[in-house]
């Protein structure tokens, strides 16, 4: 007997999973059958088979097992029989979830490949389908394939409440009619004798089938047999009389009479006649689905979602189509999805499934007019050419007419906007409707919408291997591959044709070429211009065809933002690159992005591209921006250090921050910071994206890349005062590679300066020295006062942890009096109270007290809170250590009222 066949890759090999209802009911895994437990249990195994990929009712399940009267823990008791059955499931086809747990009941999900009740079906659709067309050797064979599925009565064994009563009846019937089809065929190949020993079985089991016994009839007339032709219309007659009391029926008859009259002729077509109607009906229903993938991985808790809702279509009630609605970026696989899971559900739609490509996102391609997607649907449907409709309207309507008592499933693919598919949608509420679309299409009436994620790497690298299969994958190599591919499906895709294409590519290797940014799009597109690129450009080019001020601000949008690589970016970086300071209109911009699959929205009002689509606005940048890439790029750079600047004026107010960057322009407009928490969130929220700055300023031209020295010194300071020193170490070395790329001895020594800060913090002491020595001599040739201050309070901090308390007060007094000299008050507090450390360490207590009085006087001058706190801190600790008591509380006293203000 042909198996259904489910395939699974279990251990390194394939297994089938199969599952068989058209006889005893089974479940067998490499054709070995698996226990399936007790009787009730084996009953609601067989009602979601039978409904399979169609949510079964919690309640439904109790009335098949207790029809009569349900004991009180029937409810509990079903639940207890369906979780052994995922159980089952689980042991033998681990991480499928094949049975799945629904507010309202449960859903079995099986290809249709594995359900022989499915494979039955399809078999004797595409077997009358050959018929119809005058195919009868693929007929015979489609047919007798469908007939070997039987291995006996449906469910033998099972105890059957009402609903699968009701359904083995109604199978039973089709496998009789798919016998008297099969007869049928004999006698149309002219193999009478063939149908006669069948058909007498047949006759005798069903006497009352007068379709049977006409075939009968006509098969011992062809054969030669027309005594015994009439002899079986004379028992058909008798019993129909018998037990009906009724005289045979319009058709039994004629083949009656063409036998008496030796009209053979008349006897074919008078039976040949209502098959072929039979068999017209069938075919009429489309079946227009591409193929499913032999490679689809993945994505089953999306399919069983999908599936469960599709299943409301059932219910009497729905007053309208259910629509679901795929959308996600391009490539993500939402078509293969869609068709997945449409073949999974057709056998829940006996009117057909329509599917069309609408074009909407296709490179090159105009997106299809709604009337020629509905012409195509209602010839489809059986509409004759000359009463077609030649206006949408018209056609709109016909559609609804002919669709309005059919239970269709339709397939909308790659739609382009809700005008082009709302006149597509279906007048039946027993009709299931999938959209894939860039975009979520809100203002669609949907049941239930889906942005397809992409895959999981585990996913993903599965997909990798079974396309390019034969390929030997290690698991680090499948794992770079994927990862550079963003698990996106269509770049997998590629690159497993890039492995198959080109044997001598070990992968490792096109690892290794993935990973160049400026050659990934080029690697990951195929030849006619399918691939990455071309898919992200259709959405870009859909924002240009726009008729709308938004999309056009949304496409220079996405070609500022492919200037700008940083992880993330919130509307006033954008504001500034686009000189468009209303905050609504940028962020509608954005918000179109965000539609068309080309930016993803994060919480906290912030936005980020995709890797791949980053690396496409890039390209679009170059291209479009030519010489004023560097303006925009400028622009937002001075961004970000004016906002540090305004954020530094809380956080550490009174100091210097011109290190000879350019001036702000005046039209970019900066954050607003109420408090110092709001000023540190803000750059704690912007860290990555000020270290990603700070680097690609070395592109700028000169002044320009000296923001580099702003943003590195300031970040630095704010994170090694809130002890994120990991982060605060990346800022020293970033800084040295900006400096070396524009020659820049100044930017060099500020470099030092944090290295050397870095390593001073991590007790490196001598190495640090080093560092500060150099910064020194390089801050000191570039008649640099402020960094040369900043450097001698650096060396006077590394003398006081080696001790030598003369050189370091030496090197704070040096630098006290150039901070003085440049009027960095602030600068020179701070380097007074390193001052008043370095006496307490030397104890020096009473020079102590006098420095820290200084460091306070000069603090409460600048208003500044945090440097009093600090100075009276340790004025607290003098004084203790001095015996004055009552002075260290009222110093304690006093900071506590200071840091409380």
């Amino acid at each position: 007997m042909p198996a259904s066949r489910g395939c699974r890759l279990v251990g390194g090999g394939w297994s089938t999973v199969e599952l068989r209802v058209l006889g005893p009911l089974e479940v067998r895994v490499d054709g070995v059958a698996v226990p399936l437990g007790p009787p009730k249990q084996q009953t609601v195994l067989a009602l979601l088979a039978v409904n399979a990929g169609r949510v079964v009712g919690l309640d439904d399940l109790v009335d098949e097992l207790w029809p009569e009267s349900p004991p009180a823990s029937a409810i509990e008791n079903t639940r207890s029989y369906a979780a052994s059955v995922r159980r089952l499931f689980d042991s033998v086809d681990p991480g499928r979830n094949r049975v799945a747990r629904r507010s309202s009941g449960y859903v079995l999900a099986v290809s249709p490949d594995e359900l022989d009740l499915f494979v039955f079906i399809e078999e004797c659709r595409r077997g009358r389908a050959a018929m119809a067309r005058r195919d009868l050797p693929t007929a015979a064979r489609l047919l007798a394939s469908a007939q070997e599925r039987w291995c006996g009565r449906m469910l033998t064994g099972v105890p059957r409440g009402p609903v699968l009563t009701a359904r083995c009846a109604a199978m039973e019937e089709e496998r009789l009619v798919l016998a008297e089809d099969q007869a049928e065929l004999e006698l149309a190949l002219d193999q009478p004798s063939r149908g006669v020993v069948a058909l007498r079985e047949h006759a005798r089991a069903h006497p009352l089938r007068e379709r049977g016994q006409a075939l009968l009839v006509r098969a011992l007339y062809q054969a030669g047999d027309v005594a015994g032709a009439l002899t079986a219309y004379t028992s058909a007659r008798a019993a129909l009389v018998d037990q009906l009391g009724i005289e045979p029926g319009p058709e039994l008859q004629r083949v009656h009479a063409a036998v008496l009259n030796r009209e053979l002729e008349q006897a074919l077509s008078s039976v040949t006649g209502s098959t072929q109607q039979a068999s017209a009906a069938s075919t009429s229903a489309p079946r227009e689905l591409p193929p499913d993938l032999g490679c689809f991985v993945g994505r089953e808790d999306e399919a069983t979602n999908i599936l469960a809702t599709l299943s409301l279509q059932e219910q009497p009630a729905h007053p309208r189509p259910i629509v679901i609605t795929l959308y996600g970026q391009g490539g993500v696989g939402k078509s293969a999805l869609a068709v997945h899971v449409a073949h999974r559900a057709a056998v829940a739609f006996p009117d057909g499934q329509l599917y069309v490509d609408l074009l909407g996102s296709t490179p090159g391609l105009r997106p299809m007019a709604p009337i020629d997607a509905l012409c195509r649907f209602l010839r489809s449907l059986g509409v004759p050419q000359d009463q077609m409709p030649t206006d949408a309207a018209d056609a709109t309507a016909q559609f609804r007419t002919v669709t309005s008592r059919s239970q269709l499933l339709v397939v909308l693919d790659n739609a382009m906007d809700v005008r082009q598919v709302l006149p597509l949608l279906p007048a039946s509420g027993a009709c299931g409707v999938l959209v894939t679309a860039r975009e979520p299409f809100t203002a669609l009436d949907a049941e239930y919408r889906l942005h397809t994620p992409t895959l999981s790497r585990d996913d993903g690298i599965s997909l990798l291997r079974r396309v390019a299969v034969g390929v030997p994958l290690d698991g680090s190599a499948a794992g770079r591959i994927v990862d550079l591919c963003e698990r996106l499906p269509l770049a997998i895709r590629i690159a497993a044709g890039r492995l198959i294409g080109r044997p001598d590519l070990p992968p490792d290797q096109l690892a290794e070429r993935l990973t160049d940014r400026r050659r990934r799009l080029d690697e990951l597109e195929e030849s006619g211009g399918v691939g990455v690129r071309s898919s992200i450009r259709v959405g870009y080019e859909s924002l240009l065809s726009g008729d709308h001020r938004t999309s056009e601000l949304a496409a220079r949008a996405f070609r500022a933002l492919g200037v700008l690589n940083v992880p993330d970016v919130d509307i006033g970086v954008v504001s500034a690159m686009l000189s468009e300071p209303a905050d609504d209109i940028v962020r509608a911009a954005l918000d179109r992005l965000v539609a068309v699959q080309l930016l993803s929205a994060r919480a906290g009002g912030r936005y980020r591209f995709h890797d791949l689509v980053r690396l496409a606005a890039a390209e679009q940048a170059e291209h479009d921006y030519g010489t004023i890439r560097d303006d925009v790029l400028h622009r937002a750079i001075a961004y970000y250090a004016g906002s540090l600047i305004r954020a530094e004026s809380l956080l550490r107010p009174g100091r210097i921050n011109d290190f000879g960057t350019p001036p702000v322009p005046p039209d970019i407009r900066l954050p607003y910071f109420r408090e110092p928490v709001a000023a540190w969130e803000w750059m704690q929220a912007e860290f990555e994206n000020l270290l990603a700055a700070a680097e690609q300023v070395s592109e700028l031209p000169e002044p320009a890349h000296r923001y580099a020295v702003l943003i590195c010194h300031s970040t630095w300071y704010n994170l090694f005062r809130h002890l994120e020193w990991r982060n605060a170490r990346r800022l020293g070395p970033l800084l040295h590679v900006v400096a070396q790329r524009h020659h820049d001895q100044n930017m060099e020594g500020w470099a030092h300066l944090l290295t050397g800060q870095d390593l001073a913090e991590q007790g490196e002491i001598d190495t640090a020295t080093e560092h500060f020595e150099r910064a020194l001599a390089l801050l000191r040739d570039t008649d640099d006062d402020h960094g040369v201050a900043v450097a001698k309070n650096n060396l006077g901090i590394a003398q006081t942890h080696r001790g030598d308390f003369v050189a370091g007060a030496t090197h704070y007094a040096q630098s006290i009096g150039l901070a003085r000299k440049i009027g960095a008050e602030a600068l020179a507090t701070t380097v007074l109270y390193n001052l008043g450390n370095l006496q307490i360490s030397a104890g020096d207590w009473d020079e102590a007290r006098i420095t820290f009085e200084k460091t306070l006087s000069a603090a409460c001058h600048r208003q500044d809170s945090n440097a009093s706190c600090r100075a009276l801190s340790l004025l607290a600790t003098v004084n203790c250590h001095r015996g004055d008591l009552s002075g260290a509380l009222s110093n304690v006293e006093e900071a506590l009222a200071s840091r409380l203000r």
